[in-house]
């Protein structure tokens, strides 16, 4: 089991929960 491998997987699940977020945001308040 890599850290960097695990890492990454992180980095890239919380990037996509954020810009989930953001896009649901966006949309609520449109």
């Amino acid at each position: 089991m890599g850290s960097t491998d695990f890492r990454r997987m992180t980095s890239k699940k919380y990037t996509a929960w954020m810009c989930f977020t953001l896009h649901c945001v966006t949309n609520y308040t449109r």
